[in-house]
């Protein structure tokens, strides 16, 4: 059964977002405008692609079912919120990232060149791969809470990853959100920032809050903090302009699905509404 109070509020806020965004042509911001035309609009059929079809293909086809133990706000489909076994393949289908959602994830990993990257909810690892192939040699920790979710994730992630000729560094960590940032990050880790960051779990607007307060310690001035679905529920769209407000943040930009966001102090604050 589909939450119908969440079904309104997406509606709602979709076409609220139409209503506000525009494309290339309306941003003013050179390096919005590069980012826009070369990498969001970006066209090109990267040998890649083909790679994320056929692992997508694979879990599509798989029969297992995995133990789940959910931290964050679940799925809009409240039967599935409330299994605690749940068949891959309908986690792939109700809560993983969408292809369209992969390849462009894929490109900005590949159009900044992102080096040191931390993923907030492994999932199923669609997320994790996509970066992995935008740079094989990135360093890549993620992080999930689930501990089946954990293990289910890292032996396909490993076995994709050596398929492919991934020459950087993958770390799967299980832990708590709170807990990563509370005991598993030291010091040292704390010193050498991140190039991009990639928030996908816990759809919670406390929570998010929460988590950008930790995440803005670990970002340099070109750092880029994705932020997935900020527009899931009406108190996500409020954390979403909470954190734009910060006067850390000087560019941001909602593609309704994703919120991206920049420190870049040299820049006046500026918040664009882009269709990709």
């Amino acid at each position: 059964m589909i939450n119908p109070r969440s079904i309104v509020y997406s509606v709602y806020s979709y076409l609220r977002f139409l209503l506000r965004s525009t494309n290339a042509h309306g941003v003013h911001s050179p390096f919005v405008f590069d980012l826009v035309t070369k990498c969001f609009y970006d066209q090109s059929n990267y040998p890649q692609y083909s790679i994320l079809r056929e692992i997508r293909k694979e879990l599509r086809q798989s029969n297992e079912t995995i133990q789940i133990l959910d931290f964050g706000a679940g799925s809009r489909d409240q039967n599935l919120e409330k299994s605690e076994t749940r068949p891959v393949k309908h986690m792939l289908h109700n809560a993983s990232i969408s292809p369209k959602r992969q390849r462009l994830l894929l490109r900005l990993v590949h159009y900044f060149n992102s080096k040191n990257v931390l993923e907030l909810g492994t999932h199923l690892g669609m997320g994790t791969i996509a970066m992995a192939l935008g740079n094989p040699k990135a360093t890549i920790t993620t992080v999930e809470g689930c501990l089946n979710t954990t293990q289910y994730s890292k032996n396909h992630l490993n076995k994709w990853l050596a398929e492919n000729h991934f020459s950087g560094a993958l770390n799967i960590i299980n832990a708590p959100f709170t807990t990563y940032f509370e005991k598993q990050l030291s010091d040292s880790a704390k010193e050498k920032k991140l190039n991009l960051i990639y928030l996908d779990g816990h759809h919670n607007g406390r929570a998010t809050l929460e988590y950008f307060n930790q995440i803005k310690k670990l970002m340099h001035n070109d750092s880029l903090l994705i932020i997935d679905d900020i527009h899931w529920s009406e108190d996500m769209t409020q954390a979403w302009n909470q954190i734009i407000a910060q006067p850390e943040v000087h560019v941001s930009i909602d593609t309704y699905y994703w919120g991206l966001v920049f420190l870049r102090k040299e820049q006046n604050k500026e918040h664009f509404t882009i269709r990709t």
